[in-house]
């Protein structure tokens, strides 16, 4: 049996406010998670998140929701706190512990660990890993996430959230498919959802929206600055 447990912050799913429903997004996403790995990458301010977490609420999956920053640049630290993530089972053993007879061989360790990781998630859980372009510039990742891409199995999917396309250390991965990526151009608003955000929550006009939408070419935080902007 599962138990539960209180999560701190950067172990918590972000709330979302307000979001639009993008049907068409989420059947891009229903797509690209059949392969294991779903790599989203936009700038700031895109929308990223937003997507992520409302695709997760739109098709009743259970995600695991790890919000990176630069301190999980350390492999033990990165481990310990997926430790924490991962649910708790009675009569089964914590998963490893990154300790020092292991660093010769990390990628070694991950498998292993993703192994015993991925076994306690349930049937179409959705492992998310936001921020990723925190830790993205320190190699001592690279070997893990390497291992945690070959290790997923087909009855979950991991989705990495980053400003950045994925690093050249993955082609593996991406040339078998087993790492697939949605772009900036994917999770651009367009006309209609444009039109959708500013008459649901501020009652514009369409020709309102059609012009907010010319200025911000569906950029997420450029359209809600400046509908604050124009509601001053």
């Amino acid at each position: 049996m599962t138990s539960p447990r209180r999560r701190i912050a950067k172990l918590s799913r972000p709330r979302l406010f307000g979001a639009v429903p993008r049907n068409s997004l989420f059947e891009r996403l229903d797509a690209l998670a059949q392969h294991p790995c779903v790599w989203v990458c936009a700038p700031p301010g895109a929308g990223k998140t937003t997507a992520v977490g409302t695709w997760i609420d739109s098709r009743s999956r259970h995600a695991h929701w790890y919000q990176v920053d630069r301190s999980d640049a350390d492999p033990s630290t990165f481990f310990r706190y997926l430790s924490e993530l991962a649910p708790t089972q009675r009569g089964r053993r914590p998963l490893p512990l990154l300790t020092p007879e292991y660093l010769d061989d990390i990628e070694g360790f991950a498998r292993r660990y993703f192994r015993e990781f991925f076994a306690r998630l349930g049937d179409g859980d959705v492992l998310v890993i936001d921020n990723l372009h925190e830790v993205l510039d320190d190699a001592a990742l690279e070997p893990v996430f390497i291992a945690m891409v070959s290790e997923m199995p087909a009855r979950t999917t991991a989705i990495l959230v980053g400003r950045f396309d994925p690093p050249a250390w993955l082609a593996e991965p991406i040339a078998r498919q087993q790492l697939v990526t949605l772009g900036w151009d994917a999770l651009r608003f367009t006309q209609e959802e444009t039109r959708a955000a500013v008459t649901r929550h501020h009652g514009f006009a369409n020709a309102t929206a059609d012009a907010l939408h010319a200025i911000c070419g569906g950029w997420v935080s450029c359209l809600t600055l400046t509908l604050e902007w124009y509601r001053r």
